[in-house]
C-alpha cells in the first residue's frame, strides 16, 4: 500500500491504483491549460467517477484488476483521454473594415442610415474616442475601424493527436 498524503493524515492506496493515477495525471500535464483545468474540476467535483477511471486503468493483482498488461492500461487511458478531448465551442466573430473619411461617411449614410451631419459628427467622435482603433498619420490618410455585423460560429469535433506516450 502506498501513502498518498502525510504520516499524520495517511491515505493508503494500492500500488497498481497509485501507478495508474500517476499515469493519467502525467498525460494531463502535457495537455492544454483548458483540459488541465477541466481535469482538476473533474477530480474535485466527481470523485466517484475519477476513482472508477483509476481502478479501470490499474494493472491486475492476482486477477482482481481489469487490465493485465501495460498495453491494456495504455488503451484504457487513451480511451479516457480521447473522450475528454472531444470539444464543443460557440464563439462570436466580428469582421472589421478600415475606412478612410469619405468611405466612413458613405458607410454611415448608406448602411447605418445617418444623415450627412450625423455621419460627420460620428467621424469626429471616432477620431477622439480612445476605444476606437485608428491607423494612419492623419488627415486624408487616417483610417478608422468599423465593425460589420457579428456572426456566431459553432464548432463540434475532436482534437487530433499523433501518439500517446506511456509512463
Amino acid at each position: 500500500m502506498a501513502n498518498m498524503w502525510t504520516a499524520k493524515c495517511p491515505n493508503f492506496v494500492c500500488h497498481p491504483c497509485n501507478n495508474s493515477r500517476r499515469a493519467i495525471e502525467f498525460q494531463f500535464r502535457k495537455k492544454p491549460a483548458e483540459l488541465q483545468q477541466w481535469f482538476a474540476e473533474f477530480k474535485r467535483e466527481r470523485p466517484d467517477e475519477w476513482k472508477a477511471k483509476v481502478r479501470a486503468c490499474s494493472l491486475s493483482v492476482g486477477g482482481l484488476g481489469e487490465t493485465a498488461t501495460n498495453a491494456d492500461r495504455g488503451r484504457k487511458i487513451s480511451q479516457f483521454l480521447s473522450g475528454v478531448e472531444q470539444f464543443f465551442t460557440v464563439k462570436e466573430e466580428c469582421e472589421v473594415v478600415w475606412l478612410r473619411r469619405n468611405q466612413f461617411l458613405a458607410h454611415m449614410q448608406s448602411v447605418e442610415g445617418l444623415d450627412e451631419e450625423q455621419a460627420v459628427q460620428q467621424w469626429a467622435d471616432s477620431l477622439e474616442s480612445l476605444g476606437v482603433k485608428k491607423c494612419g498619420s492623419g488627415g486624408a490618410d487616417r483610417e478608422v475601424a468599423v465593425a460589420l455585423p457579428r456572426k456566431t460560429v459553432m464548432c463540434r469535433g475532436k482534437t487530433a493527436r499523433a501518439s500517446l506516450s506511456m509512463v
